[in-house]
């Protein structure tokens, strides 16, 4: 079987393995290559896999999470260790345990990475995996879900994460028709789900983003309005802002999955009673590069009585439930929800495949590896 190794990048590669490729993300030397490892035998009468399945993983795909492991093993792994990534999946069942009665030989699966209860003793909630590119893999059926003919393998090694923390946010946020919706970093992978999602519902969304080139794209997407802004400004310094809250008197909700960016601005833009959700923040990797950690603009206690004195509700959000997926999969088939991809890659082109993934400022949407039949190793 296949997966995707990330090995120390401060080693000299030939005391490693010579056949590594490098690339650099965030000024750190990553060195990678897709293995060929012994896949996990199955025995579907044993009590250790008889309430589980095997599952073949066809394609998969990373997320902003993955890039701190990823740097995390590139600068902290000893001599001669690797660290399989990969954070979304897609696969078919190849193997079902004697007591598994919801999943058969040939369905077509993807994570279900439900938090925070899973309900499966010894079955942790959230993520269902942190090496998803791992191409043979045991799971629990409570870890999976079915995925619909109307998702491509490579559609639904880009879907769960992001569809499922969407529909959570959305779902606590209670929109009501007529609402104006703030969605910040918006060519983010989590906010393209959560502006396709409003697209379909009778709200006003204004994306704000700092890449002008993905304006247009991002009101095909579904956004009313785009407004780009300056990094380190504050939104209120922007004029085309400005206007819009001139005209609305104030955001009803702000999606933001990024709070030490936007957070002590967001409570600036929201009227009284508005709702701020966020599910992340941006820097999750200074702890490997050495870089300065992101300081947030404005003081938190400045923020935080600005929530007081507008009685705002702070939510936070971390992934989805197992019925927030199945809702997103219900809306994908209606056309209320995709997932938009930027590329495919496979044939062992992994440096190409984690540059465009993090260091390309020309992607919009997820890059997906797809494993073909004769992959180079």
């Amino acid at each position: 079987m296949r997966q995707l190794a990330i090995y120390n990048g401060k080693l000299n590669p030939s005391t490693v393995r010579p056949d590594l490729q490098d690339l650099q993300i965030e000024g750190v030397t990553v060195r990678c290559k897709i293995n060929e490892r012994q896949a996990p035998s199955f025995d579907h009468n044993s009590p250790e896999h008889a309430e589980k399945v095997l599952v073949h993983v066809t394609a998969f795909s990373c997320n902003y999470r993955d890039k701190a492991l990823i740097l995390r093993a590139a600068t902290r792994l000893p001599r001669g260790a690797s660290y399989v990534i990969g954070s979304e999946f897609a696969g078919e069942i190849v193997e079902v345990g004697s007591n598994v009665d919801t999943l058969k030989v040939g369905d077509r699966v993807m994570g279900d990475n439900t938090y925070p209860y899973r309900n499966v003793p010894g079955i942790p909630a959230g993520v269902v995996t942190n090496h998803a590119s791992t191409e043979r893999q045991i799971l629990h059926p409570k870890q999976l879900m079915k995925v619909p003919d109307t998702l491509s393998d490579a559609e639904a090694a880009s879907f769960s994460i992001g569809a499922q923390t969407v529909t959570s946010m959305i779902r606590k946020l209670d929109l009501q028709e007529g609402e104006n919706i703030l969605v910040t970093a918006a060519t983010s992978n989590t906010s393209l789900f959560a502006i396709h999602s409003l697209k379909h519902r009778p709200v006003k969304v204004t994306a704000l983003t700092t890449r002008e080139a993905f304006a247009d794209d991002l009101r095909v997407v579904g956004a009313d309005s785009v407004v780009v802004v300056q990094p380190n400004k504050r939104l209120r310094s922007h004029a085309a802002l400005v206007r819009i809250l001139g005209q609305i008197g104030g955001f009803d909700a702000v999606i933001d999955p990024l709070y030490d960016l936007y957070f002590p601005d967001a409570v600036q833009v929201l009227r009284y009673g508005g709702r701020y959700i966020t599910c992340g923040l941006a820097d999750q990797t200074s702890t490997y590069t050495g870089q300065p950690k992101r300081e947030i603009k404005i003081s938190l206690e400045a923020a935080l009585s600005q929530a007081i004195t507008k009685n705002l509700h702070i939510i936070g959000n971390c992934i989805g439930t197992t019925e927030d997926l199945a809702h997103a999969l219900q809306a994908h088939q209606a056309g209320k929800l995709q997932t938009t991809i930027d590329s495919i890659y496979s044939q062992g082109n992994v440096v190409a495949f984690l540059e465009r993934t993090y260091n390309d400022r020309s992607r919009f949407g997820k890059v997906v590896y797809q494993y073909a039949s004769a992959d180079t190793h």
